[in-house]
Formats: structure tokens, C-alpha cells, sequence
């Protein structure tokens, strides 16, 4: 959304999408966030 309104070039959307997808993915592992889990238990 941010790119379409700074009206960049598709190219440079595409690859500012890709390096903020690695670099967010780069801090949880760095600072092990984690997703919240469904835990399932089953009743008796």
C-alpha cells in the first residue's frame, strides 16, 4: 500500500516488499517471536 502511494516502480515495490519480508522474518528468529499456537486438547 505504502509503494502504490509513494507511486514507485513495480520493480522497486517487488523488492522492497521482499527485503521487509526478510528482515522482519530475520528479527523473530533473532528475537525468537513466534506466531500464537492453537493447542487442541482433547476432552475425555
Amino acid at each position: 500500500m505504502l509503494c502504490q502511494y509513494l507511486q514507485l516502480p513495480d520493480e522497486q515495490a517487488v523488492l522492497i516488499t521482499l527485503f521487509g519480508g526478510l528482515l522482519l522474518r530475520l528479527l523473530a528468529i533473532r528475537f525468537r517471536w513466534e506466531m500464537p499456537k492453537f493447542v487442541y486438547k482433547d476432552e475425555p
